[in-house]
């Protein structure tokens, strides 16, 4: 097979050649123009089937590898494009998750503060009621105070003026009466 195409190719390029002497004129003058028109797209066919020939697998296998980096490029293009987007998707998700988080705290604490100032305001209730506790017990203390500094200021007074009394009416028979009475008493 390899000889037969070789041999096919040598008597193309030979003809080829020969043809192209032809089309590129005798010296007398003599050529027609269809003559030189048919030699030139004779030439012209054969270097096309020459380069069909000899380039055909280089430019094919250049076409092939291109469009397999092409097609490469584009696969690679997509999968960074699909990982971009489970990336947008997960930081999407943790946003969600982030927010739904904080909501849950700022709920949680509000409920705190709730509780905090439900407990604040029951410490201040038992302080006020201890405190008024204090308040009446020194009250109570202070009036018993004033009572018996009142007793004892009255007792005083009352001593005072019963002795005023009996030495504005106690003369020395009333003083002797009075020390007898006193004496059968003891006796």
């Amino acid at each position: 097979m390899k000889k037969v195409s070789t041999i096919l190719i040598s008597v193309t390029f030979l003809f080829f050649a020969a043809a192209s002497l032809y089309a590129s004129g005798d010296a007398g003058g003599s050529s027609s123009p269809i003559m030189d028109f048919f030699f030139k797209v004779i030439n012209f066919v054969a270097l096309i089937a020459i380069l069909y020939y000899f380039a055909k697998k280089p430019i094919a296998l250049g076409l092939k590898n291109s469009a397999q980096a092409t097609k490469k490029s584009l696969d690679d293009v997509r999968a960074a494009k699909e990982q971009a987007e489970k990336e947008l998707d997960t930081f999407r998700q943790k946003m969600e998750s982030m927010k739904q988080e904080a909501q849950a705290m700022v709920e949680e604490a509000k409920k705190e503060a709730e509780k905090e100032k439900e407990r604040i305001i029951e410490e201040g209730k038992q302080l006020a009621e201890s405190l008024k506790k204090q308040v009446q017990v020194a009250i109570e203390q202070e009036y018993r105070k004033a009572e018996l500094d009142l007793k004892k200021w009255t007792a005083g007074e009352t001593v005072k003026m019963a002795e005023t009394l009996v030495k504005e009416k106690a003369d020395d028979t009333h003083h002797k009466a009075y020390v007898k009475n006193f004496l059968d008493k003891l006796n």
